[in-house]
């Protein structure tokens, strides 16, 4: 009868090692597959995108303005309420009368403000008297009319006129906002040119071009004419200005 001797046990740090051996099994074939895949290479290349030369330019244009809005107003004070709101509704019919007979058409006045304010004494306290202002936009297609315009109105009101808000517009800025633009790209491509120029490289074609913002200042005032017998009004010039920012390639 045979006797067979029982095989030695395994030690804890035989069994230890064992498990690392299991563990390193299943690991690798995953790390040769992301090294194979360029996922885990440590050489890869990376993209620096066009070289670009990119300018802004800026265009003007002097305009003419050939449009007046002004407001015009009455203003009118009584012990009563009701007594100085009458006296404001008869002085702005006559103003409003006078306007229509200086040819301003009746889309071009709109009521901008009316109000009512109690006046105090010198303590604050009491009520003195009630003042009632209306105030008009107007709109004055002739600019060479309006100063015969003011002095009508301050005629039919006489100290009950307020006048203020005098502002000259362009009624169609786009003619002169597209030459403005011309000239800012030619301001933009000069500058890129000169630039590419200057580094030594050749420009490419345009990339992108970006339309800046657009602005038109208050005018500048020219000396009134003497000649005139109305009030001076002057409308001077105004200046319309556009810019562009262009993005161009650097050709290799």
């Amino acid at each position: 009868m045979h006797r067979y001797r029982n095989a030695p046990s395994m030690g804890p740090e035989h069994m230890h090692r064992k498990r690392i051996a299991k563990v390193l099994v299943g690991i690798l074939p995953a790390i040769a597959l992301l090294a194979n895949s360029g996922v885990a290479s440590a050489q890869g290349t990376t993209s620096t995108g066009p070289r670009t030369i990119t300018t802004s330019g800026a265009g003007s244009v002097n305009v003419v303005p050939d449009r007046l809005s002004l407001t015009l107003g009455v203003e009118t004070t009584s012990a009563s309420v009701s007594d100085a709101l009458k006296a404001n509704n008869a002085s702005a019919q006559a103003l409003i009368g006078v306007l229509k007979s200086k040819g301003i058409d009746g889309k071009d006045t709109k009521t901008s403000g009316v109000s009512i304010s109690p006046q105090f004494d010198t303590t604050g306290r009491r009520v003195t008297a009630y003042r009632v202002s209306n105030s008009l936009t107007v709109i004055v297609r002739k600019i060479e009319t309006s100063g015969d315009l003011i002095e009508a109105a301050a005629a039919i009101s006489g100290d009950a006129i307020r006048i203020g808000g005098l502002n000259f517009a362009v009624s169609d800025p786009n003619p002169s906002l597209a030459v403005a633009r011309d000239l800012a790209v030619k301001d933009a491509s000069a500058q890129a040119e000169q630039l590419a120029k200057a580094a030594g490289v050749k420009l490419g074609k345009l990339r992108s071009i970006r339309v800046g913002g657009t602005s038109s200042p208050s005018p500048v005032f020219k000396g009134a004419d003497a000649r005139t017998t109305s009030t001076p009004i002057s409308e001077g010039t105004q200046e319309i200005t556009a810019s562009v920012e262009l993005v161009f390639d650097i050709q290799d």
